[in-house]
């Protein structure tokens, strides 16, 4: 129960698990409007409502999902967010949760077991140009097969989206590739996780050259992921 009086002395509100379709207003409002202005952490993994994930858990709609994402980011104490196990990807609400790492205090971020598409992961790549992000867990977050960049004149393909022609396979890509190359841009991260999010050799490639003069990373977390003799060359 959040009332509208200042509550001062709470720092950590985990509310995993909740079902929050219809009440997540009462929560947004909060966030919003200061009612907890020393909030450091918060843990919203594995919410549940009237939306489905891939596959097939219940999670919030997407219009709830963006609302409350966007309430989050107004609560400026936060250090620590969690907001894994959501299907969070789709329809603005990868691009609403890469808006996280913008917040000023942010050391701590997890994304993992969701759903990011080359979109989202692209709005968080942009977001990590300037953060003070030190902890991202992206593990599990990638739909696990690669895509089609498009080609001239053509539209971005949804995901997911399997690549079976020969043809154009020139043209597939994990999605994270578009997040990992902008770590080179980035300062602030210590730890990265990255456990099967599809990153081939193509993307240790990536990861190789965006991270060969990364002074502060000191752990990054690889398993789990096809990166086949070439990859782990790099």
């Amino acid at each position: 129960q959040f009332e509208e009086t200042p509550n001062t002395d709470l720092t950590f509100l985990d509310l995993s698990g909740c079902w929050l379709e219809g009440t997540h207003e009462l929560l947004g409002r909060a966030l919003r409007d200061g009612i907890m202005p020393d909030l450091q952490e918060i843990r919203l993994a594995g919410l549940k409502g009237h939306g489905r994930t891939y596959d097939g858990r219940d999670t919030l709609t997407n219009p709830v999902w963006i609302e409350l994402l966007e309430s989050v980011c107004h609560q400026h104490s936060l250090q620590r967010v969690v907001v894994s196990g959501n299907g969070i990807g789709r329809s603005g609400t990868g691009h609403a949760a890469a808006a996280l790492a913008k917040l000023p205090q942010i050391q701590y971020l997890d994304l993992s077991a969701n759903y990011l598409d080359a979109a989202a992961y692209q709005a968080l790549g942009e977001a990590l140009h300037e953060t003070t992000l030190k902890e991202l867990d992206l593990s599990h977050a990638s739909p696990g097969v690669r895509v089609l960049a498009p080609s001239k004149g053509s539209k971005t393909m949804d995901y997911p989206y399997q690549v079976s022609d020969q043809d154009q396979r020139h043209r597939a890509y994990a999605p994270i590739q578009v997040f990992l190359e902008d770590l080179s841009l980035n300062t602030s991260l210590e730890r990265l996780s990255l456990v099967n999010c599809g990153i081939g050799p193509e993307e240790d490639l990536v990861i190789e050259c965006a991270l060969s003069d990364h002074e502060s990373l000191v752990r990054l977390e690889l398993a789990d992921n096809p990166h086949g003799e070439e990859g782990l060359r790099c």
